[in-house]
């Protein structure tokens, strides 16, 4: 998750807030994978969610992962280490830091 916070470069001094929005939807889209709700990723997040008893955000994180074949995926909120499906593992990447 991002946040787009007004600065200098960004801020019309009129009376509105107007980042150059497209700039930032094609430089998102050059630099990641971005994977679309389909039919397909929905349906697989409901069956996840009740298999490995998941939220629905959770489950739908993790469905659009799978899609893309991703191996990893680092959050703080699930469970760490869990594998889903044999091919996503779970990475809390604060761990190490809340052990030192």
């Amino acid at each position: 998750m991002f946040f787009l916070m007004p600065n200098n470069e960004n801020v019309n001094h009129g009376n509105s807030w107007r980042p150059d929005i497209s700039r930032l939807i094609n430089s998102f889209y050059r630099k990641y994978i971005v994977t679309e709700f389909i039919k397909s990723v929905l349906t697989q997040a409901s069956t996840l969610r009740g298999r490995y008893h998941l939220s629905f955000w959770d489950s739908l994180i993790i469905a659009s992962a799978l899609s893309v074949s991703a191996s990893k995926l680092l959050s703080e909120d699930m469970q760490h280490g869990m594998t889903i499906d044999g091919q996503l593992t779970i990475i809390n990447p604060f761990l190490s830091l809340s052990t030192s």
